[in-house]
């Protein structure tokens, strides 16, 4: 074809060239092709709609604001996003790379305004350093898990597990993991586990430790030990089931993605999300090359199509999720939408429908520079249409009501994951906008023009901020359980920035970080 629609050029996807096209329709998005071919000699700016006037003087204003505070910040661009990049350790020669969604990000903009060392970036640099938040927050181990303990040896031996905790107390583990995590990963069912956790203490020759099926039972157990606050017994399941996948590292099968994907809850319930994101790589390397993306009809029963279907999207909400976390790059996000999502789970359902949104967020709003706020404002409420289409419709089909979970039990669990998910979703979506409001606020009064004043008090600029604002404190309140340790650190962030930028709000916002340090603290 001679060009491609907007949307597959701006994803950098193949387009058949349709009106709308195939990909365009699938995602219901509005396909949109170019009036006319670029020039490729030199490189040119993708031209936009024209805007109405009030949007037009807007965006003048905006320029305004990048000039006047380039004049004092070195070049800072206002609204720029940046990635951040660490040591793992100080003897570490080779920094790991953490997006604008991530924590980090945030937390990185906290520490600076702590310290009262502001670091100004120009557009010109994509990446900051870290400096010394890592260590102000005592964050840098669980950032890098491992990576940051020098005096920690890896295990290069299997592990031989000797003696197993007593049957009743593996029976409790791999109960409270079945209430609660296995709703999120139901590649086998409740049966299967309880079946094959039988075998071990009854008949341990019919499923080894060491075999594919028990190190999945193993990893499961683990991640309820955890729960549990069953420390000691946790990290040995976890360390023996993963120094013995090791062995298993070329095996592509559906166990093989199972078990790295239980690892990765592993890492994600203490939260450990640079560990979760390797063994989620893993998994979906694993699932491209089984080629579960394919939707091939394989050759046996039906239920067997069916799990591998369920692997799929399985892998792809995990992938995409962790990535989103990490503000990293996915690699299986335009894969596999041709592959039908399980209709009987409404809970993967729902989830591989938020993830989908998710991923827009990520390539529209994180993985894009704009050169204007008003077009950005436009597809964070494009976004936030669909978030609340999503909420609307799942309000029916799950009984998912975001600011409130009133069902216990596992149902309640669900809801409360996918509540959280959901508002942290609408938090990056506006998080943007709060740090740019920061930023005007650094401008000093001797520069300010009425037109740098004029976009201060934009009523949707400020409206998107207290919108952030709002959705954090929800994230808070949402938090009666103690799965979500991610979600409360960003709210907490989110709010600690504002509360720094904007001292008269400290009333407003330390109860809500104190229940949250509450809540964290009994995890």
């Amino acid at each position: 074809i001679n060009k491609a629609c907007e949307e597959c050029r701006v994803r950098k996807i193949r387009c058949e060239g349709g009106n709308p096209c195939c990909r365009c329709s699938k995602r219901n998005m509005q396909c949109v092709y170019r009036f006319k071919v670029r020039n490729r000699l030199k490189k040119t700016r993708v031209k936009s709609k024209p805007l109405p006037k009030k949007h037009n003087q807007e965006t003048s204003l905006e320029r305004q604001v990048n000039r006047s505070h380039e004049s004092e910040t070195e070049g800072n661009q206002g609204f720029h996003i940046h990635s951040i990049a660490a040591l793992p350790m100080p003897s570490y020669n080779f920094q790991l790379h953490y997006g604008p969604s991530s924590n980090f990000s945030i937390m990185h903009l906290v520490s600076s305004q702590i310290s009262g060392v502001p670091q100004p970036l120009g557009r010109s640099e994509e990446v900051a350093q870290v400096g010394p938040g890592l260590d102000l927050f005592e964050y840098r181990f669980l950032f890098f898990g491992d990576l940051a303990d020098s005096n920690k040896s890896v295990p290069t031996a299997g592990v031989q597990f000797t003696t197993l905790p007593s049957q009743e107390l593996s029976n409790q583990l791999l109960e409270r993991y079945l209430s609660t995590y296995w709703h999120l990963l139901p590649i086998v069912t409740k049966e299967i586990f309880r079946h094959r956790l039988a075998q071990m203490y009854s008949s341990p020759g019919v499923c080894a430790f060491d075999s594919l099926d028990g190190m999945v039972v193993l990893a499961a157990m683990a991640v309820g030990a955890s729960m549990m606050g069953e420390e000691k017994v946790a990290q040995m399941l976890f360390q023996g089931v993963r120094t013995n996948a090791r062995r298993a590292s070329e095996y592509v099968n559906i166990q093989s993605i199972h078990l790295e994907l239980l690892l990765a809850q592993f890492r994600m319930e203490r939260s450990k999300p640079h560990s979760g994101f390797m063994h989620v790589g893993n998994a979906t390397r694993k699932a491209i090359a089984a080629g579960l993306h394919r939707g091939v009809n394989i050759r046996g029963k039906p239920e067997d199509a069916s799990q591998r279907r369920l692997a799929f999207w399985c892998t792809y909400v995990w992938e995409v999720w962790v990535c989103f976390i990490l503000g990293r790059q996915t690699s299986i996000s335009e894969l596999g939408l041709d592959v039908p999502v399980p209709t009987d789970n409404k809970i993967i359902a729902a989830l591989v429908k938020l993830t989908k949104i998710v991923s827009h967020c990520a390539d529209r709003i994180y993985n894009q520079t704009y050169e204007s706020l008003v077009h950005m404002w436009d597809v964070v409420n494009e976004i936030r249409g669909e978030l609340r289409e999503f909420a609307n419709e799942q309000r029916k089909e799950i009984g998912l009501e975001p600011d409130r979970v009133s069902c216990t039990g596992e149902l309640g669990f669900c809801l409360t994951t996918i509540s959280a998910m959901y508002h942290h979703t609408h938090l990056l979506l506006f998080r943007p906008f709060l740090i740019l409001r920061a930023k005007l606020d650094l401008i000093p009064p001797t520069i300010r023009t009425p037109a740098l004043n004029k976009l201060d008090k934009l009523a949707w600029l400020n409206g998107a901020c207290e919108n952030c604002l709002d959705t954090a404190q929800k994230c808070i309140r949402l938090q009666r359980t103690v799965y979500m340790a991610f979600f409360l650190e960003g709210a907490c962030f989110v709010l600690g920035f504002d509360m720094l930028s904007n001292k008269s709000r400290r009333t407003i916002h330390l109860p809500y970080m104190q229940n949250a340090v509450a809540c964290l603290s009994t995890m």
